[in-house]
């Protein structure tokens, strides 16, 4: 459900709809206590504290409206409660907001290079410039020495021969 506030047009989604209602058995065992605020603001409390895993709410009566956040499930067979006339118990419709994260988590596809990939492609940049360090020098070496031993098998002694010989000189 969205809330609409005539000063402002930004529109905000209710916290109170990420829980449903369990009933009018409340948890005894309460962390703590927060008077005159309506369902949105008490469901907004829970939301912020990592250890609230429920919260009791009593609407506004002949006493103020209270708050009471808890740490217990009242689903848990262990948990001590009691039956109430008047408030609701409120739980998040997931079974835990860790379990809402890794919801979250597990639903998104993570795009990239995984660990496994990224050390195999550092080993084959490391080969490759091993084999080019190594081998590339070697076979540069042994390339002149050839091109040496060709120059010198080509190098020989001849006389020069003068083609105006047989031209006289004036």
């Amino acid at each position: 459900m969205i809330k609409y506030d005539e000063l402002c047009d930004i529109y905000v989604l209710k916290s109170s709809q990420k829980y449903t209602v369990t009933g009018m058995k409340l948890v005894s065992q309460v962390l703590y206590t927060e008077v005159d605020l309506d369902l949105d603001q008490c469901a907004a409390i829970c939301d912020d504290d990592q250890s609230c895993k429920s919260f009791n709410f009593c609407p506004k009566g002949k006493a103020p409206a209270q708050c009471q956040i808890t740490s217990y499930s009242i689903k848990d067979p262990n948990t001590e409660s009691l039956d109430s006339s008047i408030c609701h118990n409120f739980e998040l419709t997931v079974k835990s907001k860790a379990e809402a994260l890794s919801i979250n988590i597990q639903g998104s596809k993570v795009s990239g290079v995984s660990g496994g990939r990224v050390f195999g492609i550092i080993m084959l940049f490391l080969f490759v410039g091993l084999f080019a360090g190594f081998v590339g020098p070697y076979v540069y070496t042994k390339v002149k020495s050839r091109e040496a031993n060709k120059s010198k098998d080509d190098f020989g002694w001849s006389k020069q021969e003068d083609d105006d010989e047989n031209q006289t000189q004036l």
